[in-house]
C-alpha cells in the first residue's frame, strides 16, 4: 500500500528515531515531533494514517493530544497508538477514553511493533 504516512511524537530523540526506523521498514513515510504543539502543526499540514504518541510529553500530555487529534477532521480517522512507560490498567483505560486504538509499553518491542502495524494496516516489514 504505497503512500502510507506515520507520525511519531516522542520527546526522547532515541525513542522517536527507533520507532521511525521500524515504521519506515514497514513501508511508511515517517515524520516526527518532540511535543504536542509541533505534532498538531504537522498534522494540520499533512495527512497521517498512523500516529504513535508518547503519553509523557512536555506541556501537553499524549492524552490531551489524542483528544485534540480525534477532534480534527484530518486526523479523526488516523490510527492512534499510545507509547508509554505508564502501564497500569488505569493508564490503559485513560488511553482508550482519550481515543487511542492501541497501547504499547516502553521499552518498545520491535517485533511487537511490526506485528501491530501489520494488524492495523496490512503493511509488514521485511
Amino acid at each position: 500500500m504505497p503512500g502510507k504516512c506515520a507520525l511519531v511524537v516522542d520527546d526522547s530523540p532515541d525513542s522517536a528515531m527507533l520507532l521511525a526506523r521500524v515504521l519506515k521498514l514497514c513501508g511508511f513515510s515517517v515524520d516526527t515531533a518532540a511535543d504536542g504543539v509541533t505534532a498538531l502543526e504537522k498534522a494540520s499540514k499533512s495527512s497521517f494514517d498512523l500516529i504513535f504518541l508518547d503519553i509523557g510529553l512536555p506541556e501537553m500530555d499524549g492524552f490531551d493530544l489524542a483528544r485534540l487529534l480525534r477532534a480534527r477532521p484530518a486526523t479523526r480517522d488516523a490510527r492512534l497508538v499510545a507509547v508509554t512507560g505508564f502501564t497500569s490498567s488505569e493508564d490503559q483505560e485513560r488511553a482508550r477514553a482519550a481515543g487511542f486504538d492501541q497501547f504499547v509499553s516502553k521499552p518498545i518491542d520491535i517485533a511487537y511493533i511490526r506485528s501491530l502495524v501489520r494488524e492495523m494496516t496490512g503493511l509488514s516489514a521485511p
